[in-house]
C-alpha cells in the first residue's frame, strides 16, 4: 500500500472479464482519515487536549456547533442581513409573490409574501365576504340509558368533545361513542358537548328515574303537566285525542326558554293550532326559533295542524336527537311525524310515512 492509496489484486482465473478490461492492478485512492472518529482526525492534525475536551471547544461559547450557518454564509461572501439569509434558504415554497402581487394590486395589504401569511389573509377576506361561513356540525344525540344501564351511547361531530357529569372530555374519534357511567338511575346526567376549539355549545340533561315533581297539574284533556326546576314534562298518554293540546299548562308560566319533554306509553295524535303555543298569561310557550321542544318518544308522537297558520314554524327533536323546523302552515302535510331514517320529524301528508 502507497500513501493514501488501496491496491486490490485480481487472479484471472476469479475475475477474468475484469482483469481484461483494466489490468492486474487497480489503485484507488484514500480519503484521508476514513475510518477514523472526528477527533482521531483533530489528534492527527495536532490536537493535544482529550475528546471531551474537543468536544466542549466545538460546541463554541453560545452552546452552538461552532459558527453558525449564517455566520458561515457571510465568511463565504454573503452580504445580506440574517433575517434576508434565512428567507433566501426557504426557496420558492415558502413564498408566494406572484399570489402577493394580486393581493397588493387589490389594495390589500400583506406583511410579507410568506405562503402561511397570504392564506390566512385569504380567509379572513373570505370569511368577511360571507363566502367562509361556520361549517353546519352534528349535534349532539343520544339514546335513552335504561334503568341500571351503566353506558351511554352518543352520536356526534368527529372531534367534537363531550363531558359526561362535569367529568373528563372525550373525543369522538367517529360520529359514534360509547361512553361508561354509573348505573343509570335517579339521577341526573349532564352532557356538554364541545367544539373543536373547546367552546361549549349545548348542555342535555337526561333526567333520572324516579325523581318527585315540585308541581303537577292535570288538564281536562288528560295532559299531565310536572315540573321539575326550571324544566318541564309533559305526560300525554292519556290525552283524549279530540281537544287542542298545549304546550303550557294553566296554573303556571312557562316561556319559550323552558326546557318542555313530552313523553308517552302509547302513540297519540296531538291536536296543534296557534293557541297550542302559548302561555297562561297570553305570551309564548313556544317560538318559532326557540330548541327547547323535545318528546321522549317520538316514534309515539305524532303533530297535527287543525288549522293551517301561516308563516308559523315550531322547532321539534326527539329527546337526544336534532331538531326540526314543523310548517304549520302546510295545509297539504299538515301532520309532524318521527323519521326513523333520518332520526328527525318532517312534515307529512299522513299520520305515517
Amino acid at each position: 500500500m502507497a500513501d493514501n492509496t488501496l491496491t486490490l489484486k485480481f487472479d484471472e482465473i476469479s475475475a477474468m472479464a475484469l482483469v481484461e478490461k483494466v489490468g492486474k492492478e487497480i489503485i484507488l485512492p484514500i480519503v484521508e482519515g476514513a475510518g477514523k472518529s472526528a477527533y482521531a482526525i483533530a489528534v492527527a492534525h495536532g490536537y493535544k487536549g482529550t475528546e471531551s475536551e474537543w468536544l466542549e471547544s466545538i460546541r463554541g461559547e453560545q452552546g452552538n456547533a461552532g459558527k453558525s450557518a449564517y455566520a458561515i454564509a457571510v465568511a463565504h461572501g454573503y452580504k445580506g442581513t440574517e433575517s434576508e439569509w434565512l428567507e433566501s434558504i426557504r426557496g420558492e415554497q415558502g413564498n408566494a409573490t406572484n399570489a402577493a402581487e394580486l393581493l397588493r394590486s387589490k389594495n390589500i395589504y400583506l406583511e410579507n409574501t410568506k405562503v402561511d401569511t397570504i392564506l390566512t389573509k385569504l380567509i379572513e377576506k373570505l370569511s368577511e365576504s360571507g363566502y367562509i361561513a361556520d361549517t353546519t356540525f352534528r349535534q349532539l344525540e343520544y339514546t335513552q340509558p335504561r334503568t341500571g344501564q351503566d353506558y351511554i351511547d352518543l352520536t356526534g361531530e368527529p372531534h367534537f368533545k363531550v363531558a359526561v357529569n362535569g367529568g373528563e372530555k372525550r373525543e369522538f374519534e367517529s360520529d359514534n361513542m360509547r361512553v361508561t357511567i354509573e348505573p343509570f338511575g335517579p339521577k341526573n346526567i349532564e352532557l356538554k358537548y364541545y367544539d373543536l376549539n373547546d367552546n361549549e355549545q349545548t348542555t342535555l340533561i337526561i333526567r333520572g328515574t324516579n325523581a318527585t315533581a315540585d308541581q303537577t297539574e292535570t288538564a281536562d284533556n288528560g295532559v299531565v303537566y310536572k315540573k321539575f326546576g326550571d324544566e318541564l314534562e309533559i305526560d300525554v298518554s292519556n290525552y283524549d285525542g279530540t281537544s287542542i293540546f298545549k304546550f303550557a299548562p294553566r296554573t303556571w308560566e312557562v316561556t319559550a326558554e323552558t326546557k318542555k319533554t313530552i313523553k308517552t306509553n302509547k302513540k297519540v295524535v296531538l291536536l296543534l293550532n296557534a293557541d297550542s303555543l302559548i302561555n297562561n298569561q297570553g305570551g309564548e310557550a313556544v317560538h318559532q326559533f326557540s330548541e327547547h321542544e323535545y318528546v321522549a318518544n317520538p316514534e309515539l308522537v305524532v303533530f297535527k295542524c287543525q288549522t293551517g297558520v301561516s308563516g308559523l314554524y315550531i322547532n321539534i327533536a326527539g329527546e337526544g336527537y336534532r331538531f326540526s323546523y314543523f310548517s304549520m302552515g302546510d295545509k297539504r302535510n299538515p301532520y309532524f311525524v318521527w323519521d326513523m331514517n333520518q332520526n328527525k320529524y318532517v312534515n307529512s301528508a299522513t299520520e305515517t310515512l
